[in-house]
C-alpha cells in the first residue's frame, strides 16, 4: 500500500511549510497554506507580541497571564503564546518587524522587578540563564542573529519570585501586569 505524502506531518512542520511557502503544488496543502498565511500575516500591523513562559510553574507564567489580559483589552493585536520552547518562534517572529517578549527573567534582581532590554544587552548573560525555561531566549535570540532576521526585538523581563509548580502567580509578580502593559502599549505606539 502507498503512504500518502503528508503522512507524518505534524501540524507544526505542515504550518512551517506553510508559513515557510514551501509546500509543493496546491491541491491538498492550498486550504492549510492559505489558513496558515491568513494568521501569520495581519494586514496593518507591524508588531507581534509574544508572551512565553509556563504558566503551571507560578511566576514562570508571567509572560503567558500578560497577554491573556492585554488581548481583553486589544483583541485586534497579534499575539501569540509562546509557551515554553522560544525556538518555535522565530517562523513567527520574522513574519513582523516588531517583537515584544514578554517573559520570566532570571536578572538576579528582587522579584517583580521589570527591565525592558534588547538582544544585544541581553549578552551579558552567559549560559541561558536569561530565561527560567526549556529551550530559552537566549538560543532563540543567537538563532534570529545566526538567520539574519532584521525583526526588530523588545524584550521586557520580570524577574520571578516563585517558579515551583503551580498555577498562580505570587503577589509580587501579579501586581506587575498592568505595568508591563502600559509597556507593551509604549513600545507598540514607537
Amino acid at each position: 500500500m502507498e503512504v500518502p505524502a503528508f503522512a507524518g506531518m505534524t501540524l507544526h512542520s505542515i504550518s512551517k511549510c506553510a508559513l515557510l511557502k514551501t509546500c509543493k503544488g496546491d491541491s491538498m496543502w492550498s486550504p492549510i497554506f492559505k489558513l496558515a498565511q491568513h494568521m501569520t500575516n495581519k494586514k496593518n500591523q507591524n508588531t507581534i507580541i509574544i508572551g512565553v513562559g509556563n504558566p503551571m510553574r507560578s511566576d514562570d507564567g508571567i509572560g503567558v497571564r500578560v497577554i491573556e489580559k492585554y488581548r481583553a483589552n486589544d483583541s485586534s493585536a497579534a499575539i501569540i503564546n509562546g509557551g515554553t520552547d522560544a525556538l518555535n518562534l522565530i517562523d513567527s517572529i520574522k513574519q513582523y518587524p516588531k517583537a515584544i517578549i514578554i517573559d520570566a527573567v532570571r536578572m538576579n534582581t528582587e522579584p517583580g522587578t521589570i527591565k525592558v532590554f534588547s538582544p544585544k544587552d541581553a549578552k551579558i548573560i552567559q549560559n541561558d540563564s536569561l530565561s527560567t525555561h526549556g529551550l530559552g531566549l537566549a538560543e532563540m535570540l543567537v538563532f534570529l542573529k545566526e538567520l539574519d532576521i532584521k525583526t526588530k526585538i523588545t524584550i521586557i523581563g520580570i524577574e520571578p519570585e516563585d517558579i515551583s509548580y503551580g498555577d498562580v502567580l505570587s503577589a509580587t509578580i501579579e501586581q506587575q501586569i498592568p505595568t508591563v502593559i502600559n509597556l507593551i502599549k509604549k513600545h507598540v505606539n514607537s
